[in-house]
């Protein structure tokens, strides 16, 4: 019997599919990216700055960042992906100090751009011609 309980514990374990939070997947990006206090507020916590407060999103996002950035977004549901390529490419175009402040703490060796070049640079090249469903397909093929 207690083979059994420990076969189902380690089954229900090994199986179970790790996604960050759904709780804030319809926040609309853009409305947090074009508030300057959100955004600031955002990237302090994300970056720890002195003198910047985390909320419970905040922090949420801090916490999943870097294992977003090393792992791909793996754990990440399709808004979390949609929503990582519309920051980055709002980011890279409209305020790249707060890009490469992110990049220099989590991506310091640049293995998340090279691995997703093609897709960052075809976000910023054709920014705003293009749907979620774009955005999700371009994320989940590497060229």
């Amino acid at each position: 019997m207690n083979i059994l309980l420990f076969c189902a514990v380690i089954g229900a374990f090994v199986f179970t599919v790790d996604c960050y939070d759904e709780k804030y997947d319809n926040v609309d990006i853009y409305e947090v990216l074009n508030n300057k206090r959100l955004l600031k507020n955002y990237m302090g916590c994300v970056l720890s700055e002195p003198g910047i407060s985390c909320n419970q999103q905040g922090t949420m996002l801090k916490k999943n960042l870097p294992d977003a950035i090393q792992t791909d977004c793996k754990n990440c549901t399709d808004r979390q992906k949609i929503g990582a390529f519309k920051a980055i490419e709002y980011l890279m175009r409209e305020n790249s100090s707060y890009w490469d402040k992110i990049q220099q703490r989590f991506d310091p060796q640049n293995h998340f751009r090279m691995r997703n070049i093609r897709q960052i640079n075809y976000c910023t090249t054709h920014r705003n011609n293009f749907n979620d469903a774009e955005f999700l397909s371009l994320f989940n093929h590497r060229y």
